[in-house]
């Protein structure tokens, strides 16, 4: 039964971050309508008409479903999954007519769309997948990829810390 618990918490933790990642990119385009509006432009077969209804669309949809997905609404999981594929293919697109275009997206308006765009996506779509099949306590792969999840966090707490510690030893050496 802990253990079970122990899957529960760990998939909600991922789908929280997931949640906060999309909401904080919503509010960010909200702030920043024209230029992420202008962005949309560069999109191929994005016209003038669609990036106004994109640009005032996609972010109130972040929002929301960055709120459902973090209350665990099921509905909302599967809206985020469909706009993450979305926005695999429009970075497919991108990248196949070999374009520079600035992504906008987990809050950042310097970044290009990347391949790096389509994992995260594809990233984002395999924790909300597993948040559907994790209540199965007697599956083996449900087990294993918690524990994974589990030695990620764990990975990723850690070189957190080690970079705080290196950015306090350069504060202290004067050096930033």
């Amino acid at each position: 039964m802990p253990f079970g618990f122990l899957q529960f918490m760990t998939i909600q933790l991922f789908l929280n971050i997931v949640g906060i990642i999309l909401f904080c990119s919503g509010v960010s385009k909200l702030f920043n309508l024209k230029e992420f509006r202008i962005g949309l432009l560069y999109i191929p077969y994005v016209s003038r008409t669609i990036s106004h209804i994109i640009a005032v669309f996609l972010p109130i949809s972040e929002v929301v479903l960055a709120i459902g997905i973090i209350i665990n609404i099921d509905i909302a999981k599967i809206g985020v999954i469909l706009m993450c594929l979305v926005f695999c293919l429009v970075t497919l697109v991108i990248l196949k007519n070999n374009l520079k275009v600035k992504c906008n997206c987990f809050m950042s308006s310097k970044s290009n769309f990347t391949l790096k765009t389509i994992y995260l996506n594809l990233f984002y779509i395999f924790i909300i997948l597993f948040s559907f099949v994790v209540n199965s306590r007697e599956n083996l792969v449900v087990s294993v990829l918690t524990s994974f999840a589990i030695l990620i966090v764990l990975l990723l707490s850690l070189e957190t810390y080690k970079n705080t510690k290196d950015i306090k030893s350069m504060i202290s050496r004067n050096l930033l």
